[in-house]
């Protein structure tokens, strides 16, 4: 007789082991996908998590071990191989094209023809609508992708997934740039789609979620299987534990103690962005944290934007060390040592083609570089000082960043500001898509950075993060400040109630 087969188990690897230059990024790890079964895919940034999901969705070869779909071994040459299959990876970084409309980004590559490559243009459009539809996500099919917000375009990119009609459906932090509601939208398809019978594999760094929708947890740590648990069976704080290998007991550092309020670093006085902002009025103090927070939209990106000179503002005064300035571009910013780390890393962050040394000198090259040619060694050495102070995990300062997780790569950008000296640092989405232990890193390096000085502003849709690092809280609403909390007394209902619209006491 032969192996009897489990119809349940849509999807399996076996054994699999994968290496970069040297570097071991999987040790023959296994992993099984039940029929209408969520599975959570969980570990620190570098466990191998992506690169396991890489390998499975035909992304990348295994150097060792076999993949089997529906009871068939297979061998996967390519991602669009995977997907004829029924296997749909929704990635961490977005596979959009700008210039195409979300229509044409959503029906790539299966759209309808009249013959002779001649698209059927009106029926793209027509059939994006109704698969966004099927999503409950409202959004012009007919515009271009540039001109969407980060959550549109976490949005689109599941829909283009979606249009697959996989068997399997791979979701890489997929509500990094999601609201709640639209997070919730997204799980309740994701419900509906286990009814179906299709299987999922969700890759999140956010606790909550993983009870939320997955029926078992498979755990990675330095390329190994540690556990696969049933989530009814196990705490956030035993899965923490497993992913780190011991308990983590202070997420959150402590805050300055509550006294007098420092001398202001930056003031905004009655500043303007078109109608997109209104009459805001902020003090930034020296050496602290400032929250903003509201719900998604509500201005929080274009104010980011504007304080960095990205998008200036149209009207009002900015105030810096007590004497008005005008940042009216990024160049401005940094040259009033104003620094300021994106929410989209891959995009703004982070040059991926080039190495981690080049990545973190690249805004101090007048320091290390004399009548135009670059000192190799100075750079080399700063460089190596920035991977030491950020703990990056790298064999290298020579690896090309794109090969870093998730956590290092966000490292690699503190790194890159800091060598600036930056008076003030503009966080938006700062620890988005990063694992446990390297957010708890850069909670304790924001807590550093304030120690000796420096004023940190946080926009963060994060609400504990929001309250945990934060020494006074902004709300943010319909592009408008509407109320000020102190960190200490701030609570999740007084939040929400201000980013609502409504007032609240701060007692």
């Amino acid at each position: 007789m032969g192996v009897q087969k489990d119809a349940q188990i849509i999807l399996a690897a076996r054994n699999i082991k994968k290496s970069f230059y040297g570097n071991t990024v999987l040790e023959g790890v296994s992993i099984t996908c039940k029929k209408g079964v969520a599975l959570a895919l969980v570990g620190e940034n570098g466990a191998g998590k992506s690169t396991l999901m890489n390998i499975i969705s035909g992304g990348l070869r295994p150097d060792a071990g076999s993949l089997e779909f529906e009871n068939q071994e297979i061998t996967l040459s390519s991602s669009k191989q995977a997907k004829n299959l029924g296997i749909s990876f929704v990635h961490q970084e977005l596979s959009l094209f700008p210039y195409l409309s979300v229509g044409e980004n959503i029906l790539l590559g299966i759209e309808d023809t009249y013959g002779f490559g001649i698209l059927k243009q009106r029926n793209i459009h027509v059939k994006a609508a109704e698969i966004l539809k099927e999503l409950q996500c409202d959004i012009d099919v007919n515009i271009l992708v540039q001109d969407l917000s980060p959550a549109q375009r976490q949005m689109v990119e599941i829909a283009k997934a979606w249009a697959m009609k996989p068997k399997v459906l791979i979701l890489d932090e997929p509500t990094s740039s999601l609201s709640k509601s639209e997070t919730d939208n997204l799980f309740c398809r994701v419900n509906d789609l286990k009814k179906l019978g299709v299987s999922i594999i969700l890759i999140t760094h956010r606790m909550d979620e993983i009870f939320q929708i997955c029926d078992e947890a498979m755990v990675l740590k330095d390329g190994r299987l540690v556990a696969t648990v049933e989530t009814k069976s196990v705490t956030k704080d035993d899965l923490i534990r497993l992913m780190v290998g011991r308990e983590i007991t202070r997420t959150f550092p402590q805050r300055e103690c509550p006294g007098e309020i420092p001398p202001a670093m930056l003031e905004l006085s009655n500043v303007q962005l078109g109608n997109r902002l209104k009459n805001i009025h902020l003090q930034i103090p020296r050496g602290r944290v400032i929250g903003i927070g509201g719900l998604e939209g509500q201005g929080q990106r274009e104010l980011a934007r504007a304080l960095f000179g990205i998008t200036p503002f149209t009207s009002g005064d900015v105030i810096l060390g007590g004497k008005k300035v005008h940042i009216n571009s990024p160049h401005a910013a940094m040259k009033h040592k104003i620094g300021f780390i994106s929410d989209d890393r891959k995009l703004e962050g982070l040059v991926l083609p080039l190495s981690i040394e080049k990545n973190i000198e690249m805004l101090v090259l007048d320091k290390i570089s004399a009548f135009g040619f670059i000192n190799r060694k100075k750079e080399r050495n700063e460089s190596e000082e920035g991977v030491r102070q950020l703990a990056i995990k790298t064999p290298s300062t020579d690896l090309l960043v794109r090969h870093l997780s998730g956590g290092n790569q966000q490292k690699v950008i503190f790194a890159k500001w800091l060598k600036m000296n930056p008076h003030l640092l503009i966080l938006h989405e700062p620890t988005r898509g990063v694992d446990v232990q390297s957010k708890i890193e850069i909670y304790h390096l924001i807590r550093d950075l304030t120690a000796r000085g420096m004023s940190i502003i946080l926009f963060t849709s994060d609400m504990i993060e929001l309250i945990g690092m934060s020494d006074w809280i902004h709300i943010m609403y319909e592009g408008s400040l509407v109320g000020c909390l102190s960190g200490s007394d701030a609570t999740e209902e007084k939040i929400m109630a201000l980013s609502s619209g409504q007032s609240v006491e701060n007692k």
